[in-house]
């Protein structure tokens, strides 16, 4: 039972998730997939046949497989999924401050980002 429940439960998800990729209404398959699976997770839990422990082990497993479905279907579609840093911005940024005699002490640069070329 301890190993059977998160499998069935992970597979339960993994089932719902493939009808959202390749059936109509992919996103209502996603939605249902994820009640049903976080329904038998609390269901599970609450009715002491996982211990919290497993039981969060559980959620951090069905979030990462929702996370990462997308990337396999488009990868098993045959599409790249990459993301390349072409140029960073920058910019400074000058704050005065006025104190209660109305003397200004100085001003700070601040620099957000950094010019291309640089290292980051």
């Amino acid at each position: 039972m301890a190993v059977a429940l998160p499998l069935l439960i992970t597979g339960v998800l993994l089932a719902f998730l493939l009808l959202a990729a390749y059936v109509p209404g992919g996103r209502w398959w996603t939605a249902a997939g994820m009640l049903a699976a976080f329904g038998l997770l609390g269901f599970s839990f609450l009715s002491r046949h996982l211990r919290f422990l497993p039981a969060a082990l559980l959620l951090w497993a069905l979030g990462v497989t929702v996370a990462s479905f997308d990337d396999w279907v488009l990868e098993s579609r045959g599409l790249d999924i990459t993301c390349t840093v072409l140029e960073k911005d920058s910019r400074v940024e000058t704050s005065t401050s006025t104190d209660s005699n109305g003397h200004t002490p100085g001003s700070i640069p601040a620099v957000h980002g950094h010019p291309p070329g640089t290292s980051g």
